[in-house]
């Protein structure tokens, strides 16, 4: 702890920076590329996973049956480079996309999926093939200011809140806290299913938001597992089936809870998020599910879209592999009034 205080000034440094970056854009003098049509950005301010995929799923599924829309995504970790659309690539898959728009592309059909380390380029290639797109998400966009946004949705974790944490490199915020002013919407994630309305007041007075901005509280929700792999299609879970969790995301604890507290024997094998499974770690997976006979796998659906790489394909022949659906909740009954704000946003812009 002593050696992270040092790195304060560096800290204070980083963050007053990045304050006049977002003054400029805010005053003008630093220009933000128009959509034309309109934008909705989900995004953070941490380092590190808070959610943003299945809350970006869950207005996917929100939005897909009454607009034409598409998402935009940096495509982190893809090995192409430059503005692409999912249908445009000779082959998809989480090396040319990035691991969660290949999962958008994968699970929804009618979803238009673009990657673009530059945003505006992404827009505007989807605005050349698609001239009745009719909304666009921005997956983890919150720092990308050279693109207005109509909808600004700030997440935040319940047990890593921004205001308990500090600038790079001291913490693992990627800006002060003081950005979150321009959030329209904010979103407080991973909470307890059972949070009480008292510590949810508790915990939105140490948020201090503005006046306009809309406070809502979401948790996790699995869904049920589903069979992956072929051989897994003619395996029997009980709760006496071994598991091997087997993860790479950033926070993994509430997916191996919610096994451990239904099944009796869980093992996990962790890597870092985003991580691409090496030919020796494809081994490891491999053996570690062998070693016990009957084992079943089970991953997140991001987790399995890397498994999908040709050099990963063996690990699904071989053995019966699961996942397990994350969808979030929103807490309080406060889902349809999320719906209806979003829903409004866009018939107004």
């Amino acid at each position: 702890m002593k050696g992270l205080w040092l790195l304060l000034p560096f800290s204070w440094l980083y963050g007053a920076l990045l304050r006049l970056r977002r003054r400029l854009f805010r005053c003008g003098i630093c220009k933000s590329f128009a959509a034309a049509v309109p934008v909705i950005s989900v995004g953070n301010l941490c380092l590190g996973g808070s959610g943003k995929t299945p809350h970006t799923e869950y207005l996917i599924r929100l939005l897909l049956p009454h607009y034409k829309i598409a998402t935009l995504s940096r495509g982190y970790k893809r090995k192409t480079k430059g503005a692409w659309l999912a249908c445009q690539l000779p082959q998809s898959n989480a090396d040319t996309l990035g691991d969660e728009p290949f999962l958008y592309h994968y699970k929804y059909d009618n979803c238009l999926v673009a990657v673009a380390e530059q945003r505006q380029a992404g827009i505007e290639l989807l605005q050349q093939h698609y001239p009745n797109l009719q909304a666009i998400l921005l997956d983890d966009a919150y720092q990308h200011l050279s693109v207005k946004r109509d909808v600004n949705i700030l997440l935040t974790e319940y047990a890593y809140p921004w205001f308990r944490d500090f600038v790079l490199p001291t913490g693992r915020l990627r800006e002060p806290r003081s950005a979150a002013k321009d959030a329209d919407i904010v979103i407080v994630t991973k909470c307890s299913p059972s949070l009480s309305e008292e510590e949810a007041h508790l915990f939105a007075q140490k948020l201090k938001l503005l006046p306009h901005q809309q406070l809502f509280f979401t948790a996790f929700q699995y869904k049920d597992i589903y069979p992956f792999s072929e051989k897994a299609r003619s395996a029997t879970l009980t709760p006496e089936t071994p598991l091997l969790a087997l993860t790479g995301i950033a926070h993994p604890q509430s997916f191996l809870h919610h096994l451990e507290q239904h099944y009796s024997q869980v093992r996990s094998m962790a890597f870092p998020d985003h991580h691409r499974f090496t030919p020796a770690d494809l081994q490891r997976i491999i053996e570690a599910a062998t070693t016990i006979p009957n084992t079943a796998v089970i991953t997140t659906e991001k987790d399995a879209m890397r498994l999908l790489l040709p050099e990963a394909k063996k690990v699904v022949f071989l053995l019966s592999v699961f996942i397990l659906p994350i969808e979030v909740k929103f807490l309080f009954e406060k889902e349809t009034n999320f719906n209806r704000l979003i829903y409004g946003f866009i018939e107004t812009n």
